[in-house]
């Protein structure tokens, strides 16, 4: 709602994400802090559309 992702609602995208591959996931902190710092794009310590729209795009040019 405040336009950032926390770590409680990174926990689900986590667990979907595996979950797509059949695997079944619990992550740790250290997993859900892993993920977060991966999310952050621009390495300011929050993680935001904006840095899931070039995380997207970085993934997405590099597979042309």
């Amino acid at each position: 709602r405040n336009g950032v992702i926390d770590s409680i609602e990174v926990v689900p995208m986590i667990v979907d994400a595996y979950k797509s591959f059949n695997r079944v996931f619990s992550p740790s902190r250290a997993d859900i802090d892993s993920y977060l710092k991966v999310l952050d794009r621009n390495g300011d310590g929050r993680v935001t559309i904006q840095d899931l729209e070039d995380l997207c795009c970085k993934y997405l040019m590099s597979k042309i």
